[in-house]
């Protein structure tokens, strides 16, 4: 089997499948209930509607490229099943029996996504554990202590995370697949490091998404340091108005970067709503940046958790424009503005926000 893997990396260049066309055809039961979703992670490419079970799709592709297809319940939309793929051109063909939540599917050109198949078994054991032990840590009834013990089990593993990672691009700066593990999992390497990464990568994979993406991120962590005036922008609040982060001007502003689908903000948002309640007549705001597409999901997070501040969102999720100027690669995430207009300090949760306002705000 390695030696299969090795091949088949040697084999992932770009040059070879420019301008490829694909036909996506299959099959699903359960076909008036559902919508077939075909995203290529930057938004969808299209919404298919299953005819008698079959649906079908054509498109063209410049490069080996990572696709989602989603299968949802269109009167349920926690219930889904999807898929993730490199396609590469040719003809793939999709099973998905969406009362067993199976779907299967097996592509004609199917090189790269063998390969991203075989560096997934390695890597997904440490992404489970990591998710696992994050969720774990914001439980209920945690201890400061066990929660000292998680943070240290996860940073630990997110290390390994990305020795695994970092030794795999090393490997791969001439194909896709390792600009998409460049992007998907080292962007959070300080900068100076993820920029000599980047620059080691043919000048080809540098137009990909994935390499644009990390371009962007390390932009945006140059721009938004403690220290340097705050970009600034300007996004609709959920009344569909403009407002933007200069508006704040004059006052100590939090730019919070959550989602309503982030358990973790959820978790944090309380710590928010304190904060605020003690300090909003003192020179002091909270603007709440949304990563969520879906808009009535956002309102309806902003009113179960009591966020009474102004709040912003272009509704790209983790294509918003904000995201991207200040590099936020994990929610949540906030960014501490002062009234010139400078980043002062940054990441402030719970105590820490408390004890941080209580010196500057007055």
């Amino acid at each position: 089997m390695k030696n299969l893997y090795v091949t088949l990396l040697l084999a992932l260049v770009f040059s070879g499948s420019h301008g490829q066309s694909f036909t996506l055809k299959g099959h699903v039961t359960m076909a008036d209930s559902l919508i077939i979703i075909f995203t290529n992670g930057i938004g969808k490419i299209d919404t298919i509607q299953p005819k008698a079970g079959y649906f079908e799709a054509h498109g063209t592709i410049e490069h080996p490229d990572m696709y989602t297809m989603l299968f949802q319940n269109k009167h349920n939309m926690r219930q889904y099943v999807k898929e993730d793929m490199f396609i590469e051109g040719g003809n793939i063909t999709v099973e998905c029996d969406f009362k067993k939540k199976m779907l299967n599917y097996k592509l004609e050109n199917d090189k790269t996504d063998k390969a991203y198949i075989e560096y997934w078994k390695r890597f997904s054991p440490l992404v489970r554990v990591a998710r696992m032990t994050i969720d774990s840590s914001y439980l209920p009834g945690k201890t400061a202590d066990e929660k000292k013990t998680y943070a240290a089990v996860y940073k630990r593993v997110c290390e390994v995370e990305n020795d695994v990672a970092r030794q795999f691009v090393k490997e791969n700066t001439n194909n896709i697949l390792g600009a998409f593990v460049c992007s998907s999992s080292l962007r959070s390497l300080p900068v100076d490091e993820l920029e000599a990464i980047y620059n080691r990568f043919d000048p080809l994979m540098k137009n990909t998404r994935f390499l644009k993406a990390v371009a962007d991120k390390i932009k945006g962590t140059r721009a938004a340091v403690t220290g340097n005036q705050a970009p600034l922008f300007t996004q609709n609040g959920v009344d569909g108005k403009p407002l933007s982060l200069a508006n704040y001007k004059g006052k100590y502003v939090l730019v919070d970067f959550w989602a309503s689908w982030c358990g973790p903000c959820r978790a944090e948002n309380p710590n928010l709503v304190a904060a605020y309640a003690q300090y909003k007549n003192k020179n002091f705001s909270i603007l709440g940046v949304s990563l969520d597409e879906d808009k009535k999901a956002w309102m309806k997070a902003i009113k179960d958790d009591k966020l009474t501040w102004d709040h912003v969102s272009d509704l790209k999720g983790w294509q918003n424009e904000a995201v991207k100027m200040y590099a936020v690669g994990a929610v949540p995430q906030n960014f501490l503005i002062d009234p010139q207009g400078k980043i002062i300090a940054q990441n402030l949760r719970g105590e820490e926000l408390k004890a941080t306002l209580e010196k500057l705000v007055k």
